[in-house]
This record gives C-alpha cells, sequence and structure tokens, in this order.
C-alpha cells in the first residue's frame, strides 16, 4: 500500500554537467508500508532525456534537550545581533552628542551665546 502525502510540481531550468537544461521536474513523497517514507524527484529535458531518483527518508529522533539547546543557539544569535545594533546605535549617538557640541562652541564663539 503507497499512500501521497504530498505532491509538487515545480518547473525548474536545472542545468547538467552536459549544458543541457531541464524543462520540468516533478517531486513526489509517498510514505509506505512499514512507514517508510520517500521521496521520488523525476526530471525531464529534451523530450528524450529524463531521470528518475528515489530517496528513501530516514526518521531523525530529536531529544527534548537537542530543542532546548537549539532554541538557546537562536536566542544567543538574536542578542548579539541585538548587542550589536545597540553598540551601532550608540556609537551614532555619541557621534551626534559630539557633532552638537561642536555646533555649540562654534555658535558660542560667533555669537556670545552662552550654554
Amino acid at each position: 500500500m503507497t499512500t501521497t502525502v504530498a505532491r509538487s510540481q515545480v518547473h525548474l531550468a536545472i542545468s547538467c554537467r552536459c549544458g543541457v537544461a531541464a524543462d520540468h521536474a516533478v517531486s513526489e513523497v509517498r510514505r509506505q508500508e512499514r512507514r517508510i517514507v520517500t521521496l521520488t524527484l523525476t526530471m525531464k529535458a529534451l523530450k528524450r532525456l529524463s531521470a528518475e531518483y528515489l530517496f528513501t527518508m530516514t526518521r531523525l529522533e530529536i531529544a527534548p534537550i537537542d530543542v532546548l539547546e537549539a532554541k538557546i543557539r537562536d536566542l544567543q544569535e538574536e542578542m548579539a545581533q541585538q548587542q550589536t545594533a545597540l553598540k551601532k546605535q550608540e556609537n551614532d549617538m555619541a557621534a551626534l552628542q559630539n557633532e552638537m557640541n561642536s555646533l555649540r562652541t562654534t555658535v558660542n564663539s560667533r555669537y556670545g551665546y552662552g550654554y
């Protein structure tokens, strides 16, 4: 017994080593007996060339600790990006503050205002 789980038809321009472009590619995921999942990729080019690849998918067991580690890693990466953005903003603010102080000094020296 074979059940089609998902089917997608994709028109691609896949370049082969020989320089021939594939005009048509179809992928299909099937769940077969004993919970085996296969991916079939069929490609056709120039009406005469075709290739079919069959991949047997292996079920991955992911432990809860692995999920937590991945989430922590993602959060650490996001935190590093946020810190980089914050440092850039702080540098921009410091540059603006320096420019404002320079302008105040220029105005004070030219017009005698005391800020």
